[in-house]
């Protein structure tokens, strides 16, 4: 859900490339959107928070399709494949989850490959 109104994720995900985050709490999720915009800035990335007051999975459909946990985070390439994944760890408050998954899309922009 989305402002409470029902979507899909797949209708949420812009050009570009896409994270999908699943907070392990409230104050992880803003910890997340406030380091994500430092380490993603310049990269055509955006950040999906799945969490009540964000998106909400309120059936867990998409948590449990892609099997994530709490601090799980996802990086979808523009077409829609999955390309990593991670875990926050702790709280969000390092950043440094974010400075990973904007150095694979860094890698990608330039290579062509994720490794």
């Amino acid at each position: 859900k989305k402002r409470g109104a029902k979507t899909w994720m797949l209708d949420e995900l812009g050009g570009g490339f896409n994270v999908v985050h699943f907070p392990k709490d409230d104050a992880d999720g803003k910890n997340a959107a406030e380091n994500f915009e430092k380490s993603a800035a310049g990269l055509p990335m955006q950040l999906h928070i799945v969490s009540p007051g964000w998106l909400e999975d309120s059936d867990r459909l998409l948590q449990k399709r892609l099997g994530a946990e709490a601090g799980g985070w996802f990086l979808a390439r523009p077409d829609g494949h999955l390309c990593a994944m991670g875990n926050a760890g702790g709280n969000g408050k390092s950043g440094r989850e974010w400075e990973a998954c904007a150095g694979v899309v860094r890698r990608i922009l330039e290579t062509g490959r994720a490794r």
